[in-house]
């Protein structure tokens, strides 16, 4: 007895696992949850597309809005306080001094002196011009460092606008492979009420439709992701209609925004060497002076000119420091630039490559597209002729919608490795 009440609900349970709730209410007239349960939402965010924006348009705004303006602010500021240093007349602040002496709280003989000075700092030979070099030098490193910085956005904008392009077409072959997946689920349903089917094939009908459904939402999850990551950088909510750039080449492949900085930061410092070098620890100083002076007991005031010269002494040894400090940092420079030129080898090196490779698996890509549509075309042929089962066109379908994204990708990624090289070159988008 006990082991028939196993069997009995062993066979219950599978009956309810083959024949879900809505296909048993379906036998008894019932519909299976409108047309085939919710409908699919759209994302949350939406980049529309705009054919009067250019990219380089997006490059420009988002150049104003980085926050990397503040320190090209900053060094242009700082040029322009080196150019004004070295159009002064004095190598210093010219300083004036005043003196009053008398002894009345003393002897109080009526001893009174009053005396004025003007220290002028001069410079020395040499000196002026280094610090006019200098602030050349900072100018030229303040612009290239402004395009460096446009140089840089330009690649972050090309980054996110292909990859809102990627994620934008991996969405659309998601929602092309749910809206196959319901109609093969309707002609499911369909042949198993003629009867050319068994009953348990909508089961697979319905779990390729809900593997479908997963894969859409994350599908938009990325192209949300994507979007937002391109609305906060850029301040845009819309993108250009077109993205595709021409392979272009330039006759000198290291004249690049980095490695130009790199190379007028090297001038700065040499600069500022030159100057630490050709400066004392202080400046000699010129002095002029008036006095007036009256003796004890004696109602006459002597007035009389003076003029001084002050001249530092073991300049060399305190200005060492000084000269150190600047020659660490023209190292520190050549350095840079060093690192630079290597870095941009590198990059030539992986961006023709990538190129190369890219261009390769396209024409492997598009092949197998092909074969996989032929392929889709003859399991759907054998499938309505009951020729095949429907497990055969679930994997023969399965291929194609793998073979489809990998071909729509790839032309996109073919796109983003042109982009790559162009931003390699250091050429901007127009």
């Amino acid at each position: 007895m006990q082991f028939s009440k196993t069997i009995i609900r062993t066979t219950l349970a599978g009956l309810f696992l083959l024949f879900p709730g809505h296909l048993l209410a379906e036998e008894h007239g019932g519909e299976h949850g409108g047309k085939h349960g919710e409908e699919h939402k759209g994302a949350h965010i939406t980049l529309t597309q705009d054919a009067t924006l250019s990219m380089g348009e997006v490059v420009g705004l988002t150049a104003e809005r980085a926050p990397e303006r503040y320190m090209v602010e900053a060094r242009t500021r700082t040029g322009k306080a080196y150019r004004r240093k070295a159009s002064s007349f004095f190598s210093d602040s010219p300083q004036i001094s005043v003196h009053h002496q008398n002894d009345f709280l003393m002897s109080d003989q009526g001893l009174r002196e009053w005396e004025g000075r003007l220290d002028l700092p001069i410079w020395m030979p040499g000196e002026k011009r280094a610090w006019q070099n200098r602030a050349r030098a900072a100018g030229s490193e303040a612009d290239a460092y402004r395009d460096r910085l446009v140089w840089e956005v330009a690649g972050e904008v090309r980054e996110l606008l292909w990859q809102v392009k990627l994620t934008e077409a991996a969405l659309q072959d998601n929602r092309a492979a749910l809206e196959t997946a319901e109609k093969l689920l309707d002609d499911v349903e369909r042949r198993i009420k003629a009867g050319d089917l068994p009953k348990n094939s909508v089961i697979l009908a319905r779990q390729e439709l809900a593997a479908r459904r997963i894969a859409l939402k994350g599908a938009e999850r990325d192209y949300v992701d994507s979007a937002m990551t391109y609305q906060t950088i850029t301040g845009l909510a819309s993108i250009p209609a077109s993205v595709e750039e021409q392979q272009q080449e330039v006759e000198d492949d290291y004249a690049v925004p980095p490695v130009t900085h790199a190379r007028r930061q090297l001038e700065y410092y040499q600069a500022e060497y030159d100057s630490a070098r050709a400066s004392w620890s202080s400046s000699p100083t010129v002095t002029f002076g008036v006095k007036r002076e009256r003796g004890g007991y004696d109602d006459r005031s002597i007035d009389s000119v003076s003029l001084g010269l002050a001249i530092p002494l073991g300049s060399a040894t305190h200005s060492a420091p000084r000269r150190a400090e600047a020659a660490e940092k023209l190292a520190v420079a050549e350095r840079q630039l060093a690192l630079a030129m290597r870095d941009q080898k590198l990059a030539l090196h992986e961006a023709e490559h990538e190129l190369e490779v890219c261009l390769v698996q396209m024409e492997i890509t598009e092949e197998h597209f092909a074969m996989a549509t032929e392929n889709l075309r003859l399991a759907r042929r054998a499938f309505e002729l009951g020729e095949s089962d429907l497990m055969d066109l679930l994997r023969v379908q399965d291929q194609y919608f793998q073979s489809s994204g990998t071909h729509s990708l790839q032309k996109l990624q073919c796109g983003l490795a042109v982009a790559r090289h162009n931003q390699t070159k250091g050429i901007f988008p127009q």
